[in-house]
């Protein structure tokens, strides 16, 4: 949810500064409850790991991250990396970040030690325990950066990217919705490259 946090600070740092009579009400779900509180109305917008498969609701792609196998061990691992079979040798800490497809892959090889539902509370845990994750590399850089965790090449599949949305209802673009300025400038500003 890291990326996301970026796009909703940029999202209250415009809203917030202008003179509203609106007040934000911030809850931070999983993206399937954050979906539906979108569909059901008791959201306006929503930021999601995944897009709404709702043909009355936009969902626009804001940013999407490089999905990175890392480490707080450093292995003596070949240059061409891991291989899926190998993990089942490693402590490796699910962080809920994959479609349920990929987990589905991973779950069934019996790969996960430990899961946690919230990717962003599991850097400690990964530290302390000498453990291993699928994190997104945005999320990490600063870790791999000073050392303190490792990446490892995953050689017999390709992780999907994470991609970060903003979902809101079609006729939301035909409204004068008081969010409706800061929206469209959020996606302007997800364009030009966070």
């Amino acid at each position: 949810m890291h990326i996301t946090i970026v796009f909703l600070n940029e999202f209250l740092n415009v809203y917030l500064n202008q003179d509203n009579i609106l007040k934000i009400s911030l809850y931070l779900k999983h993206s399937n409850e954050i979906i539906q509180g979108v569909v059901s109305g008791k959201y306006d917008i929503g930021f999601s790991h995944h897009p709404s498969n709702y043909s009355k609701y936009r969902s626009v792609l804001l940013y999407s991250d490089e999905l990175v196998f890392v480490g707080a061990k450093k292995l003596n691992s070949s240059e061409d990396g891991i291989s899926f079979a190998e993990l089942e040798n490693l402590k490796v800490f699910h962080s809920n970040l994959f479609d349920s497809y990929v987990d589905d892959i991973l779950y069934n090889s019996n790969v996960y030690d430990f899961s946690i539902d919230i990717s962003s509370r599991i850097i400690p845990l990964l530290l302390e325990h000498n453990a291993f994750a699928f994190m997104p590399r945005k999320y990490v850089n600063a870790f791999i950066n000073e050392g303190t965790l490792y990446t490892y090449k995953i050689r017999d599949y390709t992780l999907p990217p994470l991609e970060h949305y903003i979902i809101y209802p079609n006729e939301f673009d035909q409204t004068n919705h008081p969010f409706q300025a800061t929206v469209h400038a959020l996606i302007e500003h997800s364009t030009d490259g966070l």
